[in-house]
């Protein structure tokens, strides 16, 4: 078995990251910890309240298998018949008075210009350094869905920092050589076109990956 507390996921576009990761995950994670908090964090609020609804509709629409059921919908706030709560939250957002057992960030940068932006980047990271992490109960795990658009991206700064405490599940656009489910090399994994910058800087070899079938039902 596989324990992991900071996870991150490079997948490519069109891998449906979004609906597995920031949308049926936190209804699992709900159905599975009672009285348990989550923080759902993106580059703007607006699309952290996206998803948010998203997880509110699946919770909604599977009642009876995730033995639960929305007590509110808020957006921006709400909760659940076992006590769980969900926050969203966008980049710069005020998260305080709201503990997590578990934060979700989902593309904390919004474009490649943002990205390549020094002042942009430091913002950004400020706001997770200072505001986000400081509301995770510790020991909370965390979800990191980017897409890689610099090496010094939140990504980079956080395997830079704690390279021995996160794992990273590398979801490459084509399939290398040695692919853990035995794709054919050169096999488009994903819906994306041509290779761009952010592909290039998730194959760079900044990452290491975990790749097991079997890490999904065993941790967390």
């Amino acid at each position: 078995m596989i324990k992991l507390s900071k996870l991150g996921l490079t997948p490519p576009p069109g891998s449906a990251k979004s609906t597995y990761v920031s949308v049926l995950f936190p209804g699992w994670f709900f159905a599975n910890h009672p009285n348990s908090n989550i923080i759902g964090a993106s580059h703007t609020q607006e699309l952290a309240e996206n998803f948010s609804a998203r997880v509110q509709s699946f919770v909604r629409e599977n009642e009876r298998e995730l033995n639960i059921h929305l007590t509110n919908n808020n957006r921006g706030l709400w909760s659940v018949s076992n006590g769980s709560r969900y926050r969203a939250a966008g980049v710069g957002g005020a998260v305080t008075g709201f503990r997590a057992d578990l934060a979700i960030i989902h593309d904390p940068v919004k474009s490649r210009a943002n990205a390549e932006s020094e002042r942009d980047r430091a913002t950004t990271w400020d706001w997770f350094r200072a505001d986000l992490l400081t509301r995770l109960k510790p020991g909370g795990p965390i979800v990191d869905v980017i897409t890689r658009w610099h090496e010094d991206d939140v990504g980079g700064r956080l395997l830079a920092n704690e390279p021995d405490r996160w794992h990273v599940l590398k979801l490459p656009a084509l399939a290398d050589i040695d692919d853990p489910l035995g794709a054919s090399p050169a096999r488009r994994c994903g819906r994306t076109g041509s290779r761009s910058s952010s592909l290039r800087i998730a194959a760079s070899g900044c990452f290491h990956e975990i790749a097991s079938r079997n890490w999904w039902a065993s941790t967390l």
